[in-house]
């Protein structure tokens, strides 16, 4: 399937014509390539320096420990962390967390096998929050400026706050969809929820186990339909945009709840401008273009519609 392009190595300081006239029926859809491009170190890999430049390291062992997936690629520097945090094996975390030290197992005692996961991933999004917060957006680069109006509607992914401190966007105009650090909480983590009365196994006492396991895995799961009702009145604002720009958001399929919700409330003529880093985002854009087209319900993105463009 074609995909009407225009790709450049200029920045954002290009022209949509399609834009002109339009920017309060103009959506842009935010990602961390977003904050890299204004020389924010935001990727995971941060993350886990940053960690370890402020006495965690024990945090980032434990959390190497019980998540494998982060220990493959730890080359890559945690770049895979959210889907490292999904590809847990509760076969691996029983044999992670199981001792042999009690003379009689109890149920309570299978159960506190768990805390230690339990302490390990509560400590994520407080830590991730504290992370974010030690960032300095201030010293952005005058030359990284975009052209991002303040009539325009924006659906970040962020937890900084680049577009109401360096673009002074109003704050009605933007959502968090995750949270920033001006709340309470951020959310991170995966869309792998499973029911623990449903595991089974031989054993009493692996079940009781990995079942406690689930419960806490759990709570790291990223309820979209929460985080979608929470921001209803943002999405309402949405009905009558007639043009989205993804700027700087790998498409994966973690956060593709958020990006049906928008194809599913903009307006059926919607032209849409993706923005591209690499080959594999080009794969995951040419794969929602054709998801929309072969499942969507009300809207589907039209290829004469539709551009990819560098950044």
């Amino acid at each position: 399937m074609g995909v009407a392009r225009h790709e450049s190595d200029m920045d954002m300081r290009i022209e949509f014509p399609d834009l002109k006239g339009k920017e309060k029926k103009t959506l842009f859809i935010i990602g961390n390539g977003f904050d890299l491009y204004h020389g924010i170190p935001s990727q995971y890999r941060h993350f886990r320096s940053w960690l370890e430049g402020n006495r965690h390291e024990d945090f980032v062992d434990e959390m190497e420990d019980i998540f494998p997936k982060l220990n493959e690629c730890k080359k890559g520097l945690w770049n895979n962390f959210e889907n490292a945090l999904q590809d847990y094996d509760l076969e691996c975390l029983y044999k992670t967390l199981h001792t042999e030290n009690h003379d009689q197992w109890t149920p309570d005692i299978w159960k506190q096998t768990a805390e230690r996961l339990e302490m390990t991933t509560g400590e994520i999004r407080p830590l991730m929050k504290e992370w974010a917060k030690s960032i300095d957006i201030k010293k952005i680069c005058s030359d990284s400026n975009l052209m991002l109006r303040e009539e325009s509607l924006y659906l970040t992914f962020n937890y900084t706050k680049i577009l109401e401190e360096f673009y002074h966007i109003p704050n009605g105009r933007i959502c968090h969809i995750h949270g920033s650090i001006d709340d309470n909480d951020v959310i991170t983590g995966h869309i792998r929820w499973q029911r623990p009365d449903d595991y089974r196994a031989q054993k009493d006492e692996k079940e009781v186990v990995c079942r406690e396991c689930l419960r806490v895995l759990n709570k790291l799961n990223k309820d979209t339909e929460k985080q979608i009702n929470k921001h209803r009145d943002f999405f309402t604002l949405i009905k009558d945009v007639t043009c989205v720009v993804v700027l700087g958001h790998s498409m994966g399929g973690i956060d593709m709840a958020y990006f049906r919700e928008v194809l599913n409330r903009v307006r059926q003529e919607c032209h849409w401008h993706f923005s591209k880093h690499d080959v594999e985002d080009d794969k995951m854009i040419q794969q929602f273009i054709k998801s929309s087209q072969e499942n969507c319900s009300k809207n589907k993105i039209q290829t004469t519609n539709s551009w990819i463009f560098n950044f």
